[in-house]
């Protein structure tokens, strides 16, 4: 009976070039796929056989992927999929039908979740969809295939032989039911030549629904939380068999409502014989002097935290409204205390006027001034199944990665960033194009006024378009190229 099965971190852009070379060491902005570790985890609790292979982090070409997996015996493929990826998942699972064309290929992940029927059209190359966090669903389809059942009605799966499912199965299993993360199926050693940190989730939702925030899709609207000794015995083990002693929090906030739970957590850290260092992502306002000291005692080295939008507008809109105030007291109470602290901010809200974008940047210019040692610009991403997606997403366009201080003197002469962005290929209109440009220029603009700390007003910004119109222009051909080559490769309607 076929036991193995491969799953596939699935990149923002593939095949990667012919010519690429073999590489230990990871792409830059990459991290470790603990999603695809956690669902290896159950299903080798159940006998199975895993591999996964993180084509964002180590590119191969279709000739390396099919020399190293035409000998193996496998069960299915899967390939988590989110917004940005979908074009080159579909590419990556068109690939393996036609090497594999009677091994199921199977979508999971946030827009898998959101959209499940647009990745089961009769020309489709994925046979099933799992909706919701990815656990039970996966271990119970892997057992039905391994059956020579390929009919079975699954909770949180749908199929092109049957589309009933419950929606009660995208809720989040119980985090104490199931396995630490299985990071033996990576090899962790090369994640380790550029940073030698193991990832660590300390819970599951988030209770903070931001209207452009789509982790529900996956865990619900309900946060759970791990227990202080689960992750305290999580950490012992990786340490002890990795020789690792730096963590990251990759859940969306490590405090939620529950403040004792993350009060026992950084104590139960600090508590450790061997010390630790680690790091997180939080909401800032929610933060004491007394949990910066404590956070400082127990090793953590760095924050991110996002403050995303200032305009009240763009608060009102988005859900999510920050105490400013309080913020900044917090960012000075961290960095007070040798914690390191990165900011992160987004712009390109519908209808945001030159004010709103004004008030964002002059806040990050503020951050700057404190003392945060990396501010973040994002284009605004609306994904399926948000509240704004709802709104405006036919008229918005997805991004993936921020465009970083290093691209800036390289923007017009290189389509680097543009490939990146990962723009879903649907036809766009002039107004498309014009609003997209206009927002690469904002940030771009955004990051030259924090390194020169500028003191910026509605004002400037107008005068930044109106004087960066070649720039904005150059921007809407690049944009339309890449739009234009995407949708020739593959079209996806909503």
């Amino acid at each position: 009976m076929k036991k193995h099965i491969i799953f596939f971190n699935t990149p923002l852009k593939w095949p990667p070039a012919e010519s690429i070379g073999s590489t230990h060491v990871p792409l830059k902005l990459t991290h470790m796929p603990l999603g695809l570790c956690c669902l290896s985890a159950e299903l080798k609790k159940q006998g199975f056989e895993v591999s996964v292979i993180d084509l964002w982090a180590f590119p191969l070409t279709k000739a390396k992927i099919y020399e190293e997996l035409k000998r193996t015996d496998i069960l299915f493929f899967g390939l988590n999929v989110a917004s940005p990826t979908v074009p080159a998942a579909f590419i990556l699972a068109r690939f393996l039908k036609n090497y594999w064309p009677t091994t199921p290929v199977v979508a999971g992940g946030a827009h898998a979740s959101a959209l499940p029927l647009s990745l089961l059209k009769a020309e489709s190359p994925f046979d099933y969809v799992v909706v919701g966090a990815g656990e039970k669903p996966i271990t119970c389809l892997a057992e039905e295939i391994a059956q020579g059942n390929l009919n079975a009605v699954i909770l949180g799966v749908l199929s092109k032989r049957s589309s009933t499912y419950s929606a009660s199965a995208t809720e989040t299993p119980p985090i104490h039911d199931l396995e630490k993360p299985d990071l033996s199926v990576l090899n962790i050693e090369s994640y380790f030549a550029e940073r030698k940190e193991i990832p660590l989730f300390s819970s599951r939702g988030c209770e903070f629904q931001c209207g452009y925030c789509a982790v529900f899709k996956i865990f619900g609207k309900k946060r759970q939380l791990k227990t202080t000794e689960q992750i305290l015995r999580e950490i012992k083990e990786y340490r002890d068999q990795y020789d690792c002693s730096q963590f990251k929090f990759v859940n969306e906030n490590v405090i939620g409502s529950d403040r004792n739970s993350f009060i026992e957590l950084v104590q139960g850290l600090g508590s450790l014989r061997r010390p630790v260092r680690w790091r997180c992502q939080l909401r800032i306002d929610t933060l004491t002097p007394d949990d910066v000291m404590i956070m400082r005692d127990s090793g953590c080295s760095a924050v991110l935290f996002g403050i995303d939008t200032v305009s009240e507008y763009a608060c009102s809109l988005s859900g999510r409204k920050i105490d400013l105030g309080l913020a900044s007291e917090c960012v000075k109470d961290l960095i007070r205390n040798g914690v390191e602290t990165q900011a992160v901010l987004i712009i390109g809200f519908p209808g945001e006027s030159p004010r709103d974008v004004s008030e964002t940047i002059a806040y990050a210019v503020h951050l700057k001034k404190l003392g945060v040692q990396e501010i973040t610009f994002f284009p605004l991403m609306l994904f399926p199944g948000t509240r704004l997606w709802q709104s405006f997403g036919p008229h918005m366009l997805f991004g993936s990665l921020p465009i970083s201080t290093e691209l800036l003197s390289m923007q017009i002469e290189e389509e680097t960033y543009f490939q990146k962005y990962a723009l879903i290929p649907e036809p766009i209109n002039q107004e498309d194009d014009e609003r997209i440009a206009k927002i690469m220029s904002e940030l771009i603009f955004a990051y030259r006024a924090v390194d020169c700390l500028w003191d910026v007003t509605a004002d400037l910004v107008l005068d930044n378009i109106r004087n960066h119109q070649q720039e904005i222009q150059e921007f809407r051909r690049i944009i339309r190229k890449i739009c234009d080559n995407a949708y020739a490769e593959i079209s996806i309607k909503r």
